[in-house]
């Protein structure tokens, strides 16, 4: 089973990275395929300046494309193939980052209203947020009665850490915590492929 690992930090490799990277490697021990999907390494834009082509079918009764020319499908058919996925998943000003909604955003312009909620479907979640609980109930808001997700929210303040540095993954507690999601999604993948 393929387990993709995103990550939504405008950071190269920072907390979010090395935190599902972890995931990512002790997944393939378990005999998962994994790959990660590191967002700053490719072109992503948020929903503007178009005339919600999204719902052309509905609006105008045709069938349009989005007008954003970018990597967002790619990242999609990606996740498409994926059983198990891990998000990374940073806090800016308290949130969740642009780089997560344009995620959820673009979901319509890529899948056209209403497909989303069923490519959502038949997937294992793990959300690793990095920050605050407002972002972690912001990440996991399109999750909510989905079956299969599991969480864990990581504070760099409480391992007394400055937050805008790495060095989460090097914490054993950080570690445990992550060992413990881990276990939590290859349980729930071993029970959805029986």
């Amino acid at each position: 089973m393929k387990a993709l690992g995103v990550i939504f930090s405008a950071r190269k490799r920072g907390n979010c990275y090395d935190c599902v990277n972890y995931c990512l490697q002790q997944l393939a021990k378990k005999g998962f395929d994994t790959q990660p999907i590191n967002f700053s390494d490719y072109n992503v834009a948020p929903c503007s300046n178009c005339d919600y082509e999204c719902f052309s079918q509905r609006i105008r009764g045709t069938q349009e494309k989005c007008p954003k020319n970018d990597d967002m499908a790619k990242i999609y058919r990606e996740f498409e193939k994926a059983g198990v996925v891990v998000f990374g998943i940073p806090t800016y000003v308290g949130h969740v980052p642009a780089l997560y909604r344009a995620w959820e955003e673009r979901s319509l312009g890529v899948y056209g209203f209403g497909k989303f909620s069923q490519v959502l479907q038949n997937k294992v979640y793990g959300f690793i947020v990095v920050g605050s609980y407002f972002a972690l109930n912001e990440a996991l808001f399109r999750f909510y009665g989905l079956p299969n997700v599991t969480w864990t929210l990581l504070r760099s303040r409480e391992y007394g850490l400055d937050p805008l540095k790495t060095g989460l993954i090097e914490v054993s507690d950080v570690r445990a915590r992550l060992n413990i999601l881990v276990e939590n999604l290859a349980k729930m993948a071993e029970e959805k492929a029986q």
